[in-house]
């Protein structure tokens, strides 16, 4: 789940207002993507922040019968919290640099089907 979250992420698959922002103005559409990854950008601080002490307290309870402590599945939270933070820092900067490019029309299912069901 949070490997797809990244992806998504990467990806702007994720949480993206294109069909409002695209009819937008050029000003407007800016603070808005701009909101909107800052939104994101402050989730994913949540997650490495509080991913990260759920892994520490983590140390204290394990799985049976192998007594491995629980922190070895809550390392995900904080490691998918700062690539999520770190593709959305991306996003940003080429952003205000490049223009946000505007979402295509075909969603996100529609380019899996078209990528895995075709091979």
């Amino acid at each position: 789940m949070f490997i797809g979250a990244t992806t998504a992420t990467q990806r702007n698959d994720h949480l993206c207002l294109s069909a409002i922002t695209k009819a937008m103005s050029e000003r407007l559409r800016l603070a808005a993507e701009t909101f909107n990854r800052l939104v994101v950008l402050g989730a994913a601080l949540c997650m490495v922040y509080f991913g990260y002490l759920n892994f520490l307290a983590g140390f204290g309870n394990f799985r049976m019968p192998s007594m491995t402590p629980l922190a070895s599945l809550y390392a995900a939270i904080p490691l998918s919290g700062a690539l999520i933070a770190l593709f959305t820092v991306e996003q940003l900067v080429n952003g205000w640099r490049n223009g946000f490019a505007g979402h295509d029309a075909e969603s996100a299912i529609e380019r899996f089907g078209r990528e895995h069901l075709t091979t």
